[in-house]
């Protein structure tokens, strides 16, 4: 059973094509809409959106504003500073997936039917407000994610299959008091410490095909001092697993260190027992290994693609900070 105007408009049974009032009854629906409701905190962005004409376009367009703002309110006051981290982790995941529901749906809605151009442009301007919440969700809220984030132009690629520049629906909110949402201070963690370790990573499990410590690497301050840089970066945490947040890039920055730190000299290239040449492959097995990510994909575009590499590295200051 749908539980709340973004799902009912999507239904099996009520959906927006069910619905057959006449222009008096909208009017008077119309008359009848309490709307008075207020932002609990300024938002990111803001609807843009062809102002409608038909009646039931304006009696709908009303209802999905109001929804999408009682939505949003419950969002920003579940995100209070009594909450405990992962209590915050919990309720991003509930409304990430709670939205991500309204995607999915109003997609398959506007795919399965053939709708008039009423009901084709309620459904448009329902589905603009559920990428408002998902996006307000993530740019608030992110560092609370388990997720990647997702940019407004993956948004309508992914779940849309639509090309965003060709369409301008959600754009900078003026309101917007750029406070940072992301985590108050009631609610920050202890600073985390991180131990550089020259060495074998003791709670990560060695593989066989994967070089020890010890054999492959070099220039072990230098790498000590580099990890340490990941860390300050927020590209690892305090146990040397990778930190996957795509707004910032993280996995094209970690590719670029690595190509970095083997043009910088950080790494034998053999070893004796038995005898062989260690090529790129194993360096980056055991990085890969070392983090517990996989950025092969990625550390071989960059290798047919210096331009690319390049813009990560100046883009990111830190890596100045790499010494030789």
């Amino acid at each position: 059973m749908a539980t709340d105007l973004f799902s009912q408009l999507i239904s099996i049974v009520y959906g927006i094509h069910k619905d057959l009032k006449t222009n008096n009854q909208y009017q008077q629906e119309i008359q009848n809409l309490s709307y008075n409701i207020k932002y609990e905190k300024n938002p990111i962005y803001k609807v843009d959106f062809k102002y409608p004409v038909a009646i039931k376009e304006k009696y709908y367009f009303k209802l999905i504003e109001k929804e999408s703002q009682i939505i949003y309110n419950e969002m920003i006051c579940e995100f209070h500073p009594q909450a405990t981290l992962p209590e915050l982790q919990f309720t991003y995941s509930i409304f990430y997936n709670r939205i991500e529901q309204y995607l999915l749906q109003i997609n398959n809605y506007l795919s399965d039917r053939e709708l008039n151009s009423t009901d084709s442009k309620i459904i448009n301007f329902l589905r603009v407000n559920a990428i408002f919440l998902f996006m307000e969700l993530q740019d608030k809220f992110i560092k609370y994610a388990s997720k990647d984030y997702v940019s407004l132009e993956e948004v309508y690629e992914h779940y849309f299959g639509i090309n965003s520049s060709e369409i301008s629906e959600l754009i900078p909110s003026e309101l917007f008091d750029n406070i940072d949402f992301t985590i108050s201070p009631e609610t920050k963690e202890k600073d985390k410490i991180f131990k550089a370790i020259l060495g074998e990573l003791e709670f990560r499990a060695t593989k066989k095909n994967v070089l020890l410590y010890d054999a492959i690497i070099l220039k072990k301050e230098r790498f000590a001092e580099a990890e340490e840089l990941l860390f300050e970066e927020e590209i690892i945490n305090e146990d040397y697993n990778f930190i996957s947040n795509r707004k910032r890039n993280n996995k094209s920055q970690m590719a670029a260190f690595y190509h970095t730190i083997i043009e910088k000299g950080y790494f034998n290239d053999k070893v004796f027992e038995p005898y062989k040449k260690i090529d790129h492959k194993e360096y980056v097995r055991f990085l890969n290994h070392r983090y517990d990510i996989n950025t092969s994909k990625v550390f071989n575009n960059f290798k047919n693609n210096a331009e690319k590499l390049n813009e990560i590295t100046l883009l990111n200051t830190w890596f100045k900070n790499i010494r030789k």
